[in-house]
């Protein structure tokens, strides 16, 4: 990759009282030093003398270094860099240089990487040592409560009937081993509540059978039942600790409470488990609300 140097016109601005200053002069900043004058026009007059001596070789004609006039109108033009010997001839002469002009030539050289613009694709919070994410699934309890996921063979049965595109997209973001916090919704307040937590034993498939039921399932994942929280947590309660619990403020339960199928963040996750109580063991009744 070949190096450059940018050589702009700047035109004094001091006024003599018959007119303006003399013309236009140029300034060379090489290998990140400034020089003009006789300096910069020997550099100039070499450069011109041997790039015209290797196009005629070449059989090429025209200006080596053309100029670019631009919008402000200043010109600027690309040339090979100078020599390190040549630029370090100059340090110390352009450290004394604070023109206006010299800081304008320098800018052309800096460049800036473009921002990477930021996702708004929201996901499941994720365990970094695991790679477990958390999810949060509704079901009525007339239809299907803990009982009934309990009782199923080896406690997993399919979680289907999802019809809204957001809820099912979660479910297929769904991987085996991911937990879901088991919530219990319903007409009345006093029965919503988390109620336990199940793990994803299969990932999303296509709905199964012939019948018209297994084709109007759409599709569906497997869940497990883990277990039964010793305490119920009320929706009352998860709203009340939306300013104490990070993360709980966007959490969907709250901003989008129509949504059945969900991303847990973390925060909340971990507030609920401990909340919770630990699971209820064979033989245990979980505790009731006041």
């Amino acid at each position: 990759m070949s190096n450059w140097v940018v050589v702009i016109l700047v035109r004094p601005i001091t006024d003599t009282g018959a007119g303006r200053g003399p013309g236009p002069s140029r300034i060379g900043v090489i290998s990140g030093n400034v020089i003009f004058g006789p300096p910069l026009q020997k550099y100039w007059a070499e450069k011109q003398q041997q790039e015209q001596q290797e196009a005629a070789k070449e059989g090429q004609t025209g200006d080596p270094f053309p100029l670019y006039e631009q919008e402000d109108g200043t010109v600027a033009t690309e040339i090979p860099r100078a020599p390190q010997s040549l630029a370090a001839s100059f340090s110390r002469q352009s450290k004394n240089l604070g023109s206006p002009a010299i800081a304008g030539a320098l800018k052309l050289t800096q460049h800036r990487m473009p921002r990477k613009a930021k996702s708004t694709v929201r996901t499941a919070s994720t365990t970094p040592s695991t790679g477990v994410q958390y999810w949060l699934l509704k079901t009525e309890p007339g239809e299907w409560s803990w009982s009934d996921q309990a009782g199923a063979l080896g406690g997993t049965a399919p979680w289907d009937g999802v019809r809204n595109h957001q809820a099912m997209n979660n479910l297929r973001a769904m991987r085996p081993g991911d937990q879901c916090l088991f919530y219990h919704s319903g007409a009345g307040a006093a029965s919503r509540r988390v109620v336990g937590v199940v793990e994803v034993a299969r990932p999303w498939y296509e709905g199964e059978g012939e019948d018209e039921k297994a084709a109007a399932a759409g599709g569906a994942v497997d869940v497990r039942a883990v277990g039964e929280f010793r305490r119920h947590i009320a929706l009352g309660e998860i709203k009340k600790a939306a300013g104490e619990v990070e993360g709980m403020r966007d959490f969907a339960l709250l901003r989008q409470p129509r949504l059945s199928v969900m991303p847990v963040p973390a925060k909340v996750w971990d507030w609920v488990c401990e909340m919770g109580g630990g699971f209820v063991q064979d033989g245990e009744v979980e505790e009731e609300e006041g």
